[in-house]
């Protein structure tokens, strides 16, 4: 590529990022919905649940930032912007123990859990995150081992959930079916 190709480029880029945005803003998107409604069923029947949320695309997770802040639910991030010292801070957090079950309640708002928003690139192998109980996949990979390495973040030794729970979301009739 020449550099002012490679510019305007990354100024498409940024173009059709700000057009998903402005899209999504003041709206809700579907997948969002289902995954959020999916969260609270989880946090009905196991609260203070800890909760792994894959996606392949940095974009939807910022998406799903957002709503997770404006629905005041707990969550860090670990994807491939962090440096080192930043995703094992992160880790650590997500890790460690969190009060009994008996302490939380059903109400999403008030629970102890977090939730770990993670780009499958950056955190879908040799990660050991069996604190949590639930992975979603937000979205399908092309190749169905990447999934398979993304649930295996807990589903491994060392896990001691009597129940480990898998959801895969994706749009019906569409090119992710």
């Amino acid at each position: 590529l020449v550099a002012s190709e490679a510019v305007a480029i990354k100024q498409e880029d940024g173009a059709a990022r700000q057009i998903l945005e402005t899209a999504v803003l003041g709206s809700s998107s579907s997948k969002l919905t289902a995954i959020l409604q999916e969260l609270d069923n989880v946090w009905k029947e196991d609260p203070g649940s800890k909760v792994l949320v894959f996606s392949q695309f940095l974009g939807f997770l910022d998406l799903m930032e957002q709503s997770f802040k404006s629905n005041k639910i707990p969550f860090a991030r670990l994807d491939g912007k962090l440096s080192l010292k930043e995703r094992m801070t992160v880790l650590q957090e997500f890790s460690r123990e969190t009060s009994s079950p008996a302490n939380t309640t059903s109400d999403s708002k008030n629970r102890v859990g977090s939730d770990l928003l993670i780009s499958m690139k950056a955190g879908g192998v040799g990660l050991n995150l069996v604190a949590a109980r639930t992975v979603f996949i937000s979205d399908p990979w092309w190749n169905a081992a990447v999934e398979d390495q993304c649930v295996d973040r807990i589903h491994r030794i060392g896990q001691t959930a009597g129940k480990v729970r898998v959801r895969k979301f994706y749009v019906a009739n569409s090119v992710e079916e």
